[in-house]
């Protein structure tokens, strides 16, 4: 078979490939979790082994990621999408059989697996939606991670919908898989082969020669502007990890509201953070980048704020909206701000992708420790406290003296 070039492939055809992709993740990053409590009871384990299954998810994930960062450059963003998404469906798969099985342990070492599938597989489509975006007269980033969000959103519901009908554990993962399996379909053969590989068979030794070395690589790391977009990032997925965890219990217990009532309000925030993302390349395209993550972390600022201090019942409700759509375009401008150059892209976004994993692992439960002592409604001061300071490292988000105002745009011609 003939080896597709990179401008054989349409670069519409390739974002809406990238963002059917982008949404297959969405879909599954929820399957394990909407059915927690079933795997809990089948498992006969407590909350506190179920909070280590996570960290152990978690712990594969960060592996995957730093395993993804060596992988990508060797063998491409497609093969790696490929080896890591077959990797999901099988350990999902598992995790079903080893649940109504009563194994722990199968349902430990596929939790391990499924978050190391998901790192590798997160970067590689970071990297892929990073080229895109670079090869784009507009900033597609926000809105491919809102096919993620839109994702989870779906995910969620089918879960749902599935365990009010009733459908056995095996027989949910499973159509969940022929749903994931299909949007990936639809998406990976628009990927181009090449992309996000270092060496490809058709360069030449003068196009081989300037493939960045390990010194160069490592090199990334003394640079002052990827350290200002590396504490950006901490501050942004550190407050991402604090709600999904740990709003509906601040609703609960700091706002008095029902379990019900918290439950809607951790909707509104992932609705927020789905319009903000759909919405958040309009906002770069019209503020610029720098200047628009400032605005939307003031507004996630805000929401928070609301949340932790609001004396009404439901008021609330707008603060964890706006602390979602404040949230939303965070990350995919980090990465858009690391990506001009295509050299160095793939070894930036895995250090990114690192910190956003660390921070997200450790910042919920160290979050909740705090919280024992002060409470967790002013435990959530800490993640205002990083993005107020990332605000004085925003300038690392301006464009790069490399960098095209509206970047590349030879993708664009078909």
């Amino acid at each position: 078979m003939a080896k597709t070039s990179p401008r054989a492939i349409p670069h519409r055809r390739r974002y809406w490939a990238t963002f059917a992709i982008f949404a297959g993740q969405g879909i599954m990053a929820t399957a394990f979790w909407t059915r927690s409590p079933e795997i809990e009871k089948l498992l006969g384990v407590d909350v506190a082994t179920m909070g280590l299954l996570g960290f152990l998810n978690s712990i594969g994930g960060f592996l995957g990621i730093l395993l993804g960062g060596r992988l990508v450059p060797r063998i491409g963003s497609r093969y790696a999408m490929i080896g890591a998404y077959s990797v999901i469906v099988t350990s999902l798969t598992l995790i079903g059989v080893g649940a109504t099985g009563h194994n722990l342990p199968l349902v430990a070492v596929c939790l391990f697996t499924l978050g190391g599938a998901s790192g590798l597989g997160g970067l590689s489509i970071n990297l892929e939606g990073a080229s895109v975006d670079r090869a784009s007269t507009r900033s597609l980033l926000p809105s491919l991670h809102g096919a993620f969000s839109a994702g989870t959103l779906i995910g969620s519901a089918m879960g749902a919908g599935l365990i009010a009908a009733n459908v056995n554990l095996n027989l949910s993962f499973a159509l969940i898989c022929v749903v994931y399996i299909a949007a990936m379909a639809s998406g990976l053969p628009s990927v181009p082969r090449h992309s996000g590989r270092h060496i490809t068979a058709d360069m030449d030794t003068q196009a081989i020669a300037l493939v960045p070395s390990k010194a160069e690589r490592r090199g990334v790391l003394r640079e002052r502007r990827m350290w200002g977009v590396l504490f950006i990032v901490f501050g942004f997925t550190l407050a991402e990890a604090v709600a999904g965890t740990w709003i509906p219990l601040a609703l609960v217990n700091g706002n008095n509201m029902s379990a019900a009532d918290a439950g809607l309000g951790l909707s509104l925030y992932f609705a927020g953070m789905t319009v903000g993302r759909f919405t958040g390349g309009l906002s770069v395209d019209t503020l610029g980048r720098a200047r628009a993550l400032f605005i939307y972390a003031i507004v996630a600022v805000i929401g928070i704020a609301i949340v932790i201090s609001s004396p009404w019942s439901h008021i609330p409700y707008v603060g964890t909206f706006l602390w979602g759509v404040g949230l939303s375009i965070g990350f995919p401008l980090c990465v858009s701000a690391i990506s001009f150059e295509p050299r160095l892209a793939s070894t930036r976004v895995s250090y990114l992708a690192t910190a956003g994993s660390i921070s997200m692992t450790a910042g919920s439960p160290l979050i909740g420790v705090l919280a024992n002592f002060i409470g967790l409604l002013s435990a959530f001061w800490v993640p205002t406290a990083f993005l107020l300071a990332g605000l004085f490292a925003n300038r690392s988000t301006r464009l790069a003296t490399e960098e095209r105002p509206h970047h590349e745009s030879i993708l664009d011609e078909e």
